[in-house]
């Protein structure tokens, strides 16, 4: 499970979730869907400011940030998070009116992207209960993924005894 699940997800559902977008008035509106749902919305300009964020801020849940941003855009945002060990497992997701064809889609999910909103696909007021459900998924996979990995181990163990122990006889 990956360590933000376990700690900052509220038993009431709620989230410590970063937005990343160039646009104030986008960052704004989200933030204020976000709030209303009863989740924690922390904010950044762009992908640089992104990492700063994340380097600094413990319990964050969840990252959805914009493609199209100046220093460090979306998808080398989640390039990067993806390669740094502390936030690999970190859900994120893509909210973009602008990159929303196969090519970008198909991109961020191969760069590791838990999902890949099309803005105009999904109301407003809709947004904050859409991300709920794709980090309650991603954290749900996670879990199962942790779980068999365990079953696994406790399978090896019990067979590596049996055999080991059966050759001591």
């Amino acid at each position: 499970l990956y360590a933000g699940a376990a700690r900052s997800i509220g038993n009431d559902g709620s989230m410590r979730i970063l937005l990343v977008d160039d646009s104030s008035p986008h960052r704004r509106l989200l933030t204020m869907l976000f709030n209303r749902s009863g989740h924690e919305a922390l904010t950044a300009p762009d992908g640089e400011a992104a990492l700063e964020i994340l380097g600094r801020e413990k319990n964050i849940d969840a990252v959805v940030s914009d493609v199209r941003m100046p220093k460090i855009d979306g998808f080398q945002l989640c390039r990067t998070i993806r390669n740094d060990p502390r936030w690999s497992k970190l859900p994120f997701i893509f909210y973009s009116s602008i990159f929303i064809g196969d090519p970008a889609k198909t991109f961020g999910r191969d760069l590791g992207a838990t999902a890949y909103l099309d803005a105009k696909d999904i109301a407003p007021g809709e947004v904050a209960k859409e991300l709920e459900r794709l980090v309650n998924q991603h954290v749900r996979a996670e879990y199962d993924e942790t779980l068999g990995r365990l079953i696994d181990d406790v399978e090896f163990a019990r067979r590596y005894h049996n055999v080991v122990l059966g050759s001591l006889d």
